[in-house]
């Protein structure tokens, strides 16, 4: 009777304690599918993303078990427990779900270092709260009054404190070892029939499901080493780069990152009351464009102009990262800009929005850049919807180049716009003002932002109007390049860039994916007469290019490019250009080896340990 009766009292201690485990086991499923569900904004797709991700979804609601015990053992509180896991997990959809309305890209480790910069910007962003966003947020309200009330009417817990502490933070531990054996162990997740997409991160979370897809990025946080990286290896790359001459010229550059700038006439249902891109399209009869091939859509401005003003390429740094702020802010790195103030340039950065976005204040510096222009020194500046306009800061970098006429020396200047920045409304700009669109497939919530997106593009073109002729008039050797960032975002691609005939089938179609994922550029100058389409290239290809067709004087890594241009054009969201810059899945072996040299020149100035110092972009090049 005595050993039953133990029995009995052990039973009755720890059978609650196990099946409130199991019903925190079946919650955890539960909260699992209602992540998915906001992330993906549709209840049939993450059902049937559940039947198909069995391992995924298994292992997301073990990870949000975990959590949720540790939280519930850490507090010795289950409303608390339940509060701040469905918060955490709302937030993670919510953010994943809204970032790839707004840029085509899902929510990545290394977004957390830009929370401030996200803050900044989301007033002018116009977004809707959707029906799974609600409902989680009613379900969370439910859950948490329920468990207070039951608290209220339990007694005190009987199990001492420091247990409870003890248990909290053994299943931390437990959570960190379930994620280092599942989430970041590659033979784990290959023998699970798990493939990771890291090119095109929208398919790797459609897949794969945004816990497990969030948690296996965190493996790429830091860059991966080539696998030959060494002092011998990066001495080949360089000495088969054969270096150009210098040249005596040192004319005027001004390079300017336009925000959003596109070629909306390729919108081909669509029609406009005006010419929109007049100077664009005289520019591209007479001088020199193109289509730059770039890593962002809808946003990332700075890692376009990572991109231009390195030489680097986004394609071989972890998925979505931001160079600028994970890797720039706090180190050095040889640059063009600093190259040009080797030669004696003088280097001007002008940007119309904050100072400290993106970390410009910071990263300019460490590239090369004497001075640095932001919103705050603009004096009662034209503003159009709350930004800078593009008139006013073509105005700045007229007033830049008028100061630095004192100095004697040549001028560079990289300008980075902002009036048409997203989101877009017509309501912005007086009707006067505003680009009239019509079209027979557009909703006409699409029509109105279109409006207002290329009434900003017909502004873009107007300021680089005004910027040439001040040139003209001037006379210096000058060379002005624009180009833009990403295509804005304008809401959904399927109801915006694919019905309006922009763009075509980007699953399929290497093409069609390429004009989603690219930008138009043009060039003026006015000493050496350059006729030309140049065709598609990587964003970093860019400058090198220009600067061997003009014949200015350039560093050793351009020459290297410009080699490397000759078997193909770059590399992005998952299309390669082959050496005539043509769209396509897959390139040449001796491409692939260009692109692999690429990456250890790359990785040996960003992360390794300089080999190529006071070659690559040192005047001589030796």
């Amino acid at each position: 009777m005595e050993m039953k009766s133990r029995q009995m009292a052990l039973l009755d201690r720890f059978l609650p304690a196990a099946v409130w485990l199991l019903l925190m086991g079946l919650y955890s499923h539960v909260l699992a599918f209602m992540t998915e569900w906001i992330s993906q904004g549709s209840f049939v797709d993450a059902w049937s993303w559940m039947g198909k991700a069995r391992v995924q979804f298994a292992n997301s609601a073990m990870l949000i078990f975990l959590v949720l015990l540790a939280l519930y053992l850490l507090t010795r509180r289950a409303y608390i427990a339940v509060l701040l896991t469905h918060l955490l997990l709302i937030v993670l959809a919510g953010v994943n779900y809204y970032k790839i309305e707004l840029r085509n890209e899902p929510l990545l480790p290394w977004d957390l270092g830009i929370a401030g910069e996200a803050a900044e910007i989301m007033p002018s962003i116009d977004i809707s709260i959707t029906v799974p966003v609600v409902v989680a947020v009613v379900f969370t309200l439910v859950m948490t009054v329920l468990l207070i009330v039951r608290r209220v009417r339990r007694h005190k817990p009987r199990v001492k404190v420091w247990a409870t502490l003890s248990l909290g933070v053994m299943t931390l531990l437990g959570a960190y070892c379930f994620c280092t054996f599942v989430f970041f162990n590659s033979q784990y997740i290959s023998s699970h029939g798990i493939s990771e997409n890291q090119f095109e991160q929208v398919k790797n979370y459609q897949q794969n499901g945004v816990i497990t897809s969030f948690m296996m990025n965190l493996r790429y946080i830091t860059p991966q080493k080539p696998s030959n990286y060494n002092e011998e290896s990066v001495e080949q790359v360089l000495d088969s780069v054969e270096k150009s001459g210098a040249s005596e010229e040192k004319p005027n550059i001004i390079l300017i990152m336009n925000e959003a700038f596109a070629d909306v006439t390729m919108f081909e249902n669509v029609t406009y009351d005006q010419d929109i891109l007049p100077t664009i399209n005289w520019l591209r009869e007479d001088y020199m464009s193109g289509f730059l091939l770039t890593s962002q859509f809808g946003g990332g401005t700075a890692n376009s102009e990572f991109e231009v003003l390195t030489g680097n390429t986004m394609a071989t740094l972890p998925s979505g990262c931001t160079p600028y702020q994970q890797f720039l802010a706090n180190q050095t790195l040889e640059a063009y800009p600093s190259y040009l103030r080797s030669i004696g340039y003088s280097t001007v950065a002008i940007h119309s929005f904050g100072r400290q976005f993106w970390s410009r204040d910071k990263v300019y510096k460490n590239i090369g850049f004497d001075k640095f222009v932001s919103s705050a020194d603009f004096v009662n500046p034209q503003r159009y919807r709350t930004f800078i306009s593009d008139e006013e800061t073509v105005n700045r970098i007229i007033q830049e180049y008028e100061e630095n006429k004192q100095t004697g020396k040549p001028f560079f200047n990289f300008t980075v716009t902002m009036q048409n920045h997203a989101s877009y409304q017509s309501s912005q700009y007086d009707e006067s003002h505003l680009v009239g669109v019509e079209s027979d497939t557009l909703s006409d919530t699409m029509k109105d932002r279109l409006a207002a997106y290329a009434t900003g593009i017909r502004d873009a073109d107007q300021a680089l109007r005004t910027l040439i002729r001040y040139f003209q008039w001037e006379g210096e050797p000058t060379v002005i390049i624009m180009f833009g960032d990403h295509l804005g975002n304008l809401g959904s691609v399927e109801e915006s860039y694919i019905k309006g005939g922009y763009a075509g089938d980007i699953e399929n179609d290497p093409e069609e994916k390429r004009k989603l994922y690219s930008t138009p550029f043009v060039m003026w100058n006015n000493f050496n007469t350059i006729q030309e389409n140049a065709g598609n290239m990587s964003m970093y290809q860019l400058l090198p290019y220009i600067t061997e067709s003009l014949g200015l004087d350039r560093p050793l890594y351009f020459d290297y490019l410009n080699q490397q241009f000759k078997l193909f054009r770059g590399f992005a969201q998952g299309v390669y250009l082959d050496a005539d810059g043509n769209a396509c899945w897959e390139v040449s072996s001796a491409a692939e080896e260009a692109f692999h040299n690429h990456w250890l020149l790359q990785y040996d100035i960003m992360f390794g340990e300089n080999y190529s110092k006071g070659r690559l972009f040192s005047p001589d090049g030796n």
